[in-house]
């Protein structure tokens, strides 16, 4: 038995999946421009255990219908958070969003400093203050280590989340500048709005005995268009691969791969192998990329005595923009680590864009 998670892209890249699934959200903005359906990515899949958290998003101090304007969705997975702020009203976008979420809510960012009733959300931690004209959907991707000691701290302690929106005022209506709060408890003091409280997911899976995790990348060919995360120089890339520029220091590939130079794909997938350098990794096994009548079919196979303990996926005709795992668009989970697993994607054309990441049980 094995679990699948569903991350769903914002409204602008739309992905179909061809069973029931919970939605998971990706680190990037849908404007009223981008509405247009895609249909990329298709797959088998389900869910990993842990729902999302939804809190309404008020525009005023009165929690009311006329006020409400949209929601805040909070989730995790084993490494980030992930808060997504969608706006339903079509009266307003979002114009400015802030966040600062932790497990001790007397140290949000105040007005007064230590008193946690007069928030002070132009100091929050996460913010982005520069959001096109319309924009109704944006995800903040967390790291988990950012605001939680360790995962023991999430297990027994709430999260407080004070998110907070700047709403502008769609130009066919007569509405003045918002400011919108997530829902929950009230701050008490002479500012009006609330925090909310998120249970964090924490059921997941020990390695199997006597292995331990690692993380795995299959590595595309300079020769057919790979590339790589990192925008640190050569330490970082000492094969000179051209840069996606997604990250400091982080290593992985990724490729603009073109089926019309070719219908099957092999690659093979190293593990832990720090700044690009597949002289510091392991070879653990190799991925297949199978083009046909529309479809993509992905097969990683690992050498013995390597086990899969969970796989992600990014196929898509845009350049990838994240470099978490948890947003390519598919997750599968093994209950029972494998040597082997495959799955079947819709494409639309020829030439896509592709990071085949894994989690890797290695011998201890």
């Amino acid at each position: 038995m094995s679990r699948n998670s569903i991350f769903g892209l914002a409204a602008g890249i739309a992905i179909l999946f061809s069973a029931c699934q919970r939605e998971r959200f990706v680190d990037e903005v849908a404007t009223d421009s981008e509405n247009q359906q895609r249909s990329v990515l298709s797959a088998n899949t389900f869910d990993i255990g842990c729902p999302p958290m939804s809190y309404k998003l008020f525009n005023g101090e009165k929690a009311d219908d006329a006020n409400l304007v949209g929601t805040v969705t909070v989730s995790n997975d084993a490494q980030f958070l992930y808060v997504r702020y969608e706006i339903s009203s079509p009266k307003y976008y979002l114009s400015k969003v802030q966040l600062w979420a932790g497990n001790d809510y007397t140290r949000v960012p105040s007005m007064y400093a230590g008193d946690p009733r007069y928030p002070d959300y132009s100091m929050f931690t996460y913010k982005e203050d520069n959001l096109s004209t319309s924009t109704t959907v944006f995800t903040f991707t967390v790291p988990l280590k950012e605001v939680v000691e360790d995962m023991k701290i999430l297990c027994e302690k709430p999260l407080y989340i004070y998110a907070h929106a700047t709403l502008g005022p769609m130009p066919r209506y007569d509405v003045k500048e918002g400011d919108a709060w997530s829902y929950g408890t009230s701050f008490n003091g002479k500012i009006w709005g609330w925090y909310s409280e998120y249970k964090g997911c924490c059921s997941f899976n020990p390695p199997p005995a006597g292995y331990e995790n690692e993380t795995a990348f299959a590595k595309i060919a300079l020769a057919d268009n790979g590339y790589v995360f990192t925008s640190f120089g050569d330490k970082s890339n000492p094969e000179k691969y051209p840069s996606l520029n997604l990250s400091p220091n982080r290593w992985g590939w990724a490729g603009n791969l073109s089926f019309e130079k070719f219908t099957t794909y092999v690659a093979p997938i190293y593990a832990s192998a720090a700044r690009n350098d597949i002289t510091k990794g392991m070879l653990v096994g190799y991925l297949y990329v199978k083009y046909y009548d529309d479809r993509v079919k992905v097969q990683y196979q690992m050498d013995v005595p390597y086990l899969l303990r969970e796989v992600h996926v990014y196929l898509n005709r845009d350049k990838p923009t994240t470099i978490a795992p948890g947003q390519y668009g598919f997750a599968q989970y093994f209950d029972t680590p494998t040597s082997s697993y495959s799955n079947e994607f819709k494409l639309g054309e020829k030439q896509a864009w592709i990071i085949a990441h894994a989690v890797v049980g290695i011998p201890q």
